[in-house]
């Protein structure tokens, strides 16, 4: 078992059809003088953003063992363009400056790259359905995980709150040891940043027990409506959870 991994992304080849079993995507010479490039400038619509948003509350409502205070995450759209923009760099590597200038302090950061190119939402389901089954690798008792999991346990970060994500189709991305020919980039930031200190992921428990101060439950996960966080059920915006939030406030 091997202790768990940190902010670690996981490169994932798809055969391409008619190829061969050395991935005939992969130029394998790093030196090569051809830069990287966007080929298409992915442009998440309003209901693609609930989708990765909602996908990854679902997974948090489903934390096993259950998760007694999960925040609901919201989506925040300076993590976003912060993703597009490093998405449009075509680099398969984590950003080294994720964290400078920013409104968090620390700055999480989740990477996927696969081909043939997809639709933005199925590749929106394809690539966070492959971090969240990486809980398969963690074990919570123990706080450690084979192959990785790094993905998986920022996914879960009980205090990370916001995220946003970018998403290119790249020619020529720069994964470090090698250039890959073509591939379909996402890149998902997180604020505040998980996997820190070693610690598990959340304090487990009956779901919504251990709220913060102001927070109810839906979907089990700590939900807060105030300070122009709006409650979002995979594309609703309730805003009457502003109303239920601010009568069980007086209690």
């Amino acid at each position: 078992m091997k202790k768990l991994l940190v902010f670690v992304a996981t490169l994932v080849f798809v055969r391409l059809t008619g190829g061969d079993s050395n991935n005939n995507n992969i130029n394998n010479n790093p030196q090569s003088s051809t830069q990287p490039s966007v080929r298409e400038a992915t442009v998440m619509n309003e209901d693609e953003k609930i989708y990765a948003l909602f996908m990854h509350n679902e997974a948090r409502g489903r934390a096993n063992p259950s998760a007694s205070n999960m925040v609901r995450m919201i989506w925040d759209e300076a993590l976003e363009q912060d993703a597009i923009e490093y998405s449009r760099k075509c680099i398969y590597e984590h950003d080294p400056d994720r964290s400078v200038g920013r409104k968090f302090n620390h700055v999480g950061e989740n990477l996927y790259i696969g081909f043939p190119a997809l639709g933005p939402e199925e590749f929106l389901k394809v690539s966070i359905d492959f971090w969240n089954n990486e809980r398969f690798n963690y074990t919570f008792d123990t706080n450690e995980c084979t192959l990785l999991c790094g993905h998986y346990t920022q996914m879960l970060w009980d205090d990370t709150f916001a995220l946003g994500c970018g998403i290119s189709l790249c020619n020529n991305i720069d994964a470090g040891d090698r250039v890959l020919d073509i591939g379909q980039l996402l890149v998902c930031r997180y604020g505040p940043a998980g996997n820190i200190n070693n610690r598990r992921p959340y304090v487990r428990g009956t779901y919504c027990t251990v709220c913060p101060r102001d927070y109810w439950c839906e979907g089990n996960l700590c939900t807060r409506s105030a300070g122009g966080r709006l409650c979002v059920n995979y594309g609703v915006v309730v805003l009457l959870c502003m109303f239920v939030q601010f009568v069980c406030s007086l209690f």
